[in-house]
């Protein structure tokens, strides 16, 4: 069975893949840095972050025009 660390990333890296989903943050991850890990990882501009639990949703406008939430994580 694979540890649920495991699975829990294969699981957010499909959601990414598909239009939505997680991106893994440290712990303690201001939002400034859960802006710029998400600006890097898809290339978009964010419009809007949320802190939600212990990370944050973050609207951001990918360059095809599609606005998408990502959810950063800090567990």
């Amino acid at each position: 069975m694979k540890p649920l660390r495991t699975v829990l990333a294969s699981l957010a890296l499909v959601g990414l893949l598909m239009g939505g989903g997680t991106v893994q943050a440290q712990p303690g991850k201001s939002a400034a840095e859960a802006v710029r890990q998400v600006e890097q990882q898809t290339g978009g501009r964010v419009l809007k972050v949320v802190p939600v639990g212990n990370g944050y949703e973050v609207k951001v406008l990918l360059p095809n025009g599609v606005i998408r939430t990502v959810r950063v994580s800090g567990d």
